[in-house]
C-alpha cells in the first residue's frame, strides 16, 4: 500500500487521492551541504526520560522567562499524555510548559526533584483519579520546596474516560489561549486515542502551533471546542480510513461546520509520522512553526514509555517527530524522510534510552542524512 496524503469531501464523501509522487512533490526541501550530529535526552525509565526533556525544554528559556507551570499525566498509558500536548503549548502565555510522567498511586522520585528543582508553582493534572490519585496529587501540592509552607496549585482536567479527559483538556486549552492569545478561529488536528502512534506524531504540531488534538474512537467522532470561543477553519485527521474511518472524519467536519477535511495517513506508522512532517514543514498554519528546522527528534514508535512525553519537547524545539518501526528497525517512513533532508538537518535527537532506541537506529540516520560523498 502506497502512503498517501489524501484531501476528502466530508459532505459527500467524494475523494481525490495525491499519490506517493504528489505528495513528495509537497514533501519539504532541505539546504544542502550539513553533516548531522546527535543527543540523546533519557533516563533509566520513562519517568527521567521525560524529567530529562523537561529540564531541557526548561533550560532552551532565558533564566528570567522559564514558566512556573507544568503539565503532569500518566506514565502508564498513553492517552492523557497526548491529549495534555495541546494544553502544555498554549500554557504561560502561550509560551508553553514542559509534560512530566508519574505513577497512578506515587508520585515518582525523579518527577517530585524535577518539579522542585525548576520551582513549579502550578500544576495541571491531566487525568482523573483512577489514573492519577489523589495521594500523588497531595505530593505535587507540597513539592514546592522541602520544609516550606508555599503549596503548589493544582488543576485536575479529567472525565470518565481518555475521550472525555480529551474534550476536557481540548476545552481548558481553548479557553486558555482565548485569555491570553484572543484567539476565535483556527485548525483542529484529529486522531485515534485507540492508539499512541499518530497523535504522538501530531503532537508537536498542537503544541506548537496551538492547535487542539482531539481523540477519536476511531468509527465515530464529534468535536468539543468549547463552544463560541472557537470557531474551526479547518480539520486535519491523522491516521489511515484503519484507524480513523471516513464515517468518523465526515461526522467531526460536520461538528466542526467545515466542508472538507485532510486526511494524513500512511501504510504504517512510520509513514504517517513523515507525512506529517513534511505537512508540517510545507502547509500553513504549520510552517510558520516548523519551515525553518534543522532538527529531527526521533523515538521508538513500536512502545509509547519513552515516547509519550516527546510531543511538548519536540513542539518546543518546532521539530516534528519521527517514529521508527521499532528498536531494530527505522521502517520505510523515517528512511525516506532523512534521504531526502541529506544535508539540510544539523542535528537528531533520540528521545528514549539506548534499550528502546539503540544508538546503531541513530547512527543509521545519520548516515542516511549524510549527503553523498562525505
Amino acid at each position: 500500500m502506497t502512503p498517501t496524503l489524501l484531501r476528502r469531501t466530508a459532505v459527500t464523501g467524494a475523494a481525490a487521492v495525491l499519490g506517493l509522487g504528489a505528495a513528495l512533490a509537497g514533501a519539504p526541501s532541505f539546504a544542502d551541504g550539513a553533516t548531522a550530529d546527535s543527543s540523546r535526552l533519557s533516563g533509566p525509565d520513562r519517568y527521567a526520560t521525560a524529567a530529562a526533556a523537561f529540564d531541557d525544554l526548561m533550560e532552551s528559556r532565558p533564566a528570567d522567562d522559564r514558566p512556573n507551570t507544568a503539565v503532569l499525566a500518566s506514565g502508564e498509558d498513553f492517552p492523557d499524555a497526548l491529549s495534555a500536548s495541546y494544553l502544555a503549548g498554549v500554557l504561560d502565555d502561550g509560551k508553553g510548559v514542559g509534560v512530566l510522567l508519574t505513577r497512578r498511586g506515587s508520585l515518582p522520585a525523579i518527577t517530585l526533584r524535577t518539579l522542585r528543582e525548576n520551582r513549579i508553582q502550578v500544576v495541571f493534572v491531566v487525568g482523573g483519579p483512577a489514573v492519577v490519585s489523589e495521594r500523588v496529587v497531595g505530593a505535587v501540592q507540597t513539592s514546592y520546596r522541602a520544609g516550606s509552607d508555599d503549596e503548589v496549585l493544582t488543576t485536575r482536567v479529567a472525565g470518565r474516560d481518555r475521550y472525555e479527559t480529551n474534550a476536557v483538556a481540548v476545552r481548558e486549552g481553548i479557553d486558555q489561549q482565548y485569555r491570553t492569545e484572543g484567539v476565535t478561529r483556527g485548525r483542529v488536528l484529529l486522531a485515534s486515542g485507540r492508539g499512541f502512534a499518530d497523535a504522538l506524531a501530531a503532537a508537536p504540531l498542537a503544541y506548537a502551533n496551538h492547535v487542539p488534538l482531539v481523540l477519536t474512537r476511531g468509527t465515530s467522532a464529534g468535536l468539543v471546542l468549547g463552544g463560541p470561543a472557537r470557531r474551526v477553519s479547518g480539520l486535519d485527521v491523522v491516521g489511515t480510513t484503519d484507524v480513523v474511518s471516513d464515517a468518523a472524519a465526515r461526522a467531526a467536519a460536520k461538528a466542526a461546520q467545515v466542508p472538507t477535511y485532510t486526511r494524513i495517513g500512511g501504510a504504517d506508522r512510520t509513514q504517517t509520522a513523515r507525512l506529517v512532517a513534511e505537512h508540517a514543514r510545507t502547509t500553513s498554519p504549520y510552517a510558520a512553526e516548523f519551515s525553518g528546522t534543522r532538527t529531527l527528534a526521533v523515538v521508538n514508535g513500536s512502545t509509547f514509555p519513552d515516547a509519550v512525553a516527546a510531543g511538548a519537547w519536540a513542539g518546543s524545539a518546532r521539530t516534528p517527530l519521527l517514529l521508527t518501526r521499532n528498536g531494530a528497525t527505522l521502517g520505510p517512513g523515517l528512511e525516506a524522510y532523512a534521504r531526502r533532508a541529506a544535508g539540510g538537518i544539523d542535528h537528531v535527537v533520540a528521545l528514549g534510552g539506548d534499550d528502546v532506541l539503540p544508538d546503531a537506529r541513530v547512527q543509521q540516520i545519520i548516515s542516511l542524512l549524510t549527503p553523498a560523498g562525505r
